[in-house]
């Protein structure tokens, strides 16, 4: 929106009446637009009630939201883990390890409780060596799941509570 409000009006030491009304009356009319949300519909803005995103949203900071938001997919940053046994909640929500010695996990950047943080760890040849858990995670029936010793396996890991306790699950197992 481009103000029609003239910076130039009044002129300092010699306001007219004129002047000074047609300033009022155009901020008058930018303000009831801004109110009525009609200046929104045909600009680059999201309009504050309704509307649609076509295309790509970036979002840098948590989104809020006293309803809820719809995706049809959230596409998340695939993270290889390489020689790190650390999973970063920073860093992305799908962590890849291909395991080739007894390994210990542990997890890093836990978001702050009320919020409800999780993750995919996908394995390779996870059951060929000994995997030590981070603290605070509880399994199904209270143990580990089994992991193939030669292909890969995902799981699936949250918490509720800011880190303390996580909820461990085997998603999908020798997988090819």
């Amino acid at each position: 929106m481009v103000s029609a409000i003239n910076p130039n009006n009044p002129i300092y030491g010699a306001p007219t009446t004129v002047s000074v009304r047609n300033n009022f009356t155009s901020a008058k009319s930018e303000i009831e637009a801004l109110q009525s949300n009609s200046i929104l519909t045909g600009g680059p803005y999201l309009q504050l009630t309704g509307g649609t995103i076509n295309g790509n949203l970036t979002v840098t900071g948590p989104v809020t939201s006293n309803s809820y938001i719809r995706a049809t997919m959230v596409q998340e940053t695939r993270v290889a883990m390489g020689a790190s046994n650390n999973i970063n909640c920073t860093a992305g929500a799908f962590f890849t390890k291909t395991i080739s010695v007894n390994t210990t996990f542990t997890v890093s950047n836990v978001p702050a409780v009320n919020v409800v943080p999780s993750f995919i760890l996908e394995l390779t040849n996870g059951g060929a060596f000994t995997i030590t858990w981070w603290a605070g995670v509880t399994w199904q029936f209270a143990t580990p799941p089994v992991l193939s010793a030669a292909g890969v396996d995902a799981l699936g890991f949250y918490t509720l509570d800011g880190g303390t306790t996580w909820r461990g699950m085997l998603l999908a197992k020798a997988m090819a």
